[in-house]
């Protein structure tokens, strides 16, 4: 029985090696230059992408220049980051603040988690309030969508596509 264990062991060991191998950058943050502003006068940039084995965190700075209280998280699952096959990674919001609520005239720092692993892919789309917000200037749950291209060899050996 240990002689059929061990190498069960190392197989799934040798399993997970490879797959935190072909991780975005290693698991480096991917540096980008980012910005997208609402016609309400909310400004998001987004200053790195960082691909763990199990979340995503994506650094952003958000300046709420609208007159009132903003919500990038108006529903569940309405914000995510999404590969060009069509895999989400959803939000998960801070616990004391679910609705990822900005009040008006300030400016948040900080870094959003999404749950799961960055598949291999080119492109990422940065999405919030995909279908509850609202491209209005009076709009105080402004959907955002940023497409952030990875950089050649962001994933293993040199290439994106193994």
């Amino acid at each position: 029985m240990f002689k059929l264990i061990v190498p069960l062991v190392l197989s799934l060991l040798a399993g997970a090696q490879v797959q935190a191998q072909t991780l975005a950058a290693d698991g480096n943050p991917i540096l980008v230059d980012l910005q997208q502003t609402h016609p309400n006068g909310v400004i998001l940039q987004v200053s790195s992408v960082q691909a763990g084995l199990s979340e995503t965190v994506v650094s952003v700075q958000v300046i709420n220049g609208f007159k009132r209280e903003i919500r990038l998280l108006s529903r569940r699952n309405d914000s995510f980051i999404a590969s060009e096959d069509g895999t989400r990674l959803f939000l998960s919001p801070p616990e004391d603040n679910e609705r990822f609520e900005l009040p008006a005239m300030t400016k948040l720092e900080g870094e959003l988690v999404f749950l799961g692993r960055l598949p291999e892919t080119d492109n990422v789309t940065f999405v919030l309030n995909d279908d509850a917000g609202s491209s209005s200037e009076n709009s105080h749950t402004p959907r955002f969508e940023i497409t952030i291209a990875l950089p050649e060899g962001t994933f293993s050996e040199g290439s994106k596509k193994n």
